[in-house]
């Protein structure tokens, strides 16, 4: 009978953890961009309404 444990070699996992360990840190920096993207677009489209605001005429609501 077949087990999980004898397709395991510790060997392979330690060769495998490096590439694991860049697609993680891949993942996170694509992530943080996305963060930042968000964050730009939120601070522009008030800074765009404020002046909007600024514009507008006394009497006009």
């Amino acid at each position: 009978m077949l087990t999980l444990m004898s397709f395991f070699t510790p060997d392979t996992f330690m060769e495998a953890l490096p590439y694991a360990g860049k697609g993680m840190l891949g993942v996170f920096i694509v992530i943080v961009i996305i963060m930042v993207c968000i964050y730009l677009l939120n601070l522009t489209s008030k800074l765009s309404a404020k002046r909007k605001a600024k514009k507008k005429p006394a009497g006009e609501e």
